[in-house]
């Protein structure tokens, strides 16, 4: 009887040690599956919000090809009455840079250069949410060796609280049997 509560005892831990680690396997699924998810509308935020940035410089560079195909006859014609007017008209407009060099390909370059950073920045950024999720993925097994071997610990002590009230009945009855055998002899040499 005895052994019996003591076995259900022991398959009742084990099944909370088991019970335990299932939730723990899935909360711990559940916050690498959050995190993804955080990373990935934040990583598409980002990407989306370049490709707006730039399709509105790709617009800006259009209008600007646009401003300088229409400056062009017009400045050709005032460049005949006025020498040098039209190219101090056209820097002045912001069509070519300084240096004579021509602004498009200065916004190409600084158009290439902020989208380089930008990208350095945004694989900054999933290195450290990747980081962050590899040291909650540490703490978390951590936690979980830390409660697997309290369990255990629990059912030694539990096993071996068991093994010790086993021998102390084991020996209560073995004395029980001495005693009544011992009474058994003496009655019956009373008799």
């Amino acid at each position: 009887m005895e052994q019996r509560k003591e076995k259900e005892n022991i398959g009742r831990i084990e099944v909370s040690s088991l019970k335990n680690s299932d939730d723990f396997r899935n909360m711990l699924h559940q916050v690498q599956n959050d995190t993804q998810q955080r990373l990935e509308v934040k990583v598409t935020d980002l990407v989306n919000r370049l490709l707006g940035e730039q399709e509105e410089r790709t617009r800006q560079i259009d209008d600007v090809k646009i401003l300088d195909r229409n400056e062009r006859p017009n400045g050709a014609r005032k460049g005949q009455t006025r020498c040098g007017g039209n190219a101090r008209a056209v820097q002045s407009d912001g069509l070519i840079g300084p240096l004579g060099v021509p602004a498009q390909r200065l916004s190409d370059q600084s158009l290439s250069a902020n989208l380089e950073a930008q990208i350095r920045s945004i694989n900054g950024w999933i290195r450290q949410e990747e980081m962050a999720r590899t040291q909650q993925e540490v703490s978390l097994r951590g936690e979980v060796s830390k409660i697997n071997d309290s369990v255990r610990y629990e059912i030694d002590g539990f096993k071996n609280n068991q093994a010790q009230v086993t021998d102390k009945l084991s020996e209560m009855i073995r004395v029980e049997v001495d005693q009544r055998l011992n009474s058994d002899k003496e009655t019956k040499m009373l008799v």
